[in-house]
C-alpha cells in the first residue's frame, strides 16, 4: 500500500493536487458561462468537438442532463444548476488548495 507524503510537504501538492483532473468540472463551468460550447471552446483554448466530448462524459457519468441545447445556445437543466454551485465550490476549494500547499514549498 502507497503513504502519502505529509500534507504540509511541496510533495503532498505535486502528487495528490497535481494528478487531480478537474478538467470536466473547468468545461463544464465554462459552458454554462458562455451559453455555447463554441464559447467554451474558445476560452479554453480547445476544441469545440473536445468540449462537447467532456460534457457527454460528465452526464453519462452523473447519468443525467446538465445542459439543454436549442439551436443556438445551450443552458443549464435544473440538475445543471445544482452540479454547477457545486463545481464552483469544488474548483474554489481546489485552487485554494494547490495555492497554500505551493506557498509552503
Amino acid at each position: 500500500m502507497r503513504t502519502l507524503p505529509d500534507t504540509r510537504s511541496k510533495e503532498y501538492a505535486e502528487t495528490v493536487l497535481a494528478g487531480m483532473d478537474t478538467t470536466r468540472l473547468r468545461v463544464f463551468r465554462e459552458v454554462a458561462r458562455q451559453g455555447s460550447f463554441t464559447g467554451a471552446a474558445t476560452a479554453l483554448h480547445i476544441s469545440q468537438p473536445a468540449v462537447s466530448q467532456h460534457i457527454a462524459k460528465l452526464e453519462q457519468e452523473l447519468d443525467c442532463a446538465l445542459l439543454e441545447r436549442t439551436s443556438r445556445r445551450v443552458r443549464t437543466t435544473v440538475a445543471g444548476e445544482v452540479f454547477l454551485r457545486h463545481v464552483e465550490a469544488l474548483l474554489t476549494g481546489v485552487d485554494d488548495a494547490r495555492r497554500e500547499l505551493a506557498a509552503l514549498a
